[in-house]
Parts: structure tokens; sequence; C-alpha cells
């Protein structure tokens, strides 16, 4: 899959979106952007260049994930599910982006 497509997926994909606005873990989407990111880490390999739009997105990614664990930890046990899903989403986030910027 060329970086292009993985690109417009990874910046089209809701899960970030939806964990900020909606306080919900969608985990299909999760899931997509996982196959994502390690498709693109893939793709990536070797290469010298990176979208600037595509890189913003990479470095954003994880951080946003990462306060919405830290805002939500201290919250009422409604949103107990999706804090226990965030802070390992943030970590397989992280480690995903850091294989795509890597090289």
């Amino acid at each position: 899959m060329r970086a292009e497509t993985l690109k417009r997926k990874i910046l089209s994909n809701p899960f970030v979106d939806k964990v900020r606005v909606e306080m919900s873990f969608d985990e299909e989407a999760y899931c997509r952007l996982r196959a994502d990111l390690e498709a693109l880490a893939f793709e990536l390999r070797g290469s010298r260049t990176l979208d600037r739009e595509l890189a913003l997105a990479l470095y954003s990614i994880p951080s946003m994930i990462r306060n919405a664990f830290l805002s939500f930890a201290g919250h009422p046990a409604a949103l107990a599910p999706v804090v226990s899903h965030l802070e390992d989403a943030w970590m397989e986030l992280d480690s995903l982006v850091t294989e795509c910027l890597a090289d």
C-alpha cells in the first residue's frame, strides 16, 4: 500500500476524535489505525522524507491519547472502560509512531 493512501486513511481515522469528543473507545477504528500505522512503518523503511501533514498527525496521535488518559483517569466509574483501554492504546500508538519515524 502506498504512503499517500495510508496517510489519507490515518488522517481520516475517527479514533482520536471519538476519544476526545465522545469519550468513547472505538475498538474498530483503533484496530484500523494500528494496522495502518504498521503498514506505514513498513512503507517508510529506508525513506528519508516524510509529508509534513502526516508528520504532524503522527506526533499528535499518542500525545492526544495520553492527555485523554490523564484527564479521564480521575473521573467517575462510568468512564472506567475507556480509561482502562487508553493507557495501553497510548503506549502502543507511541511505539508504532516511533517505528514510522525511525530510520
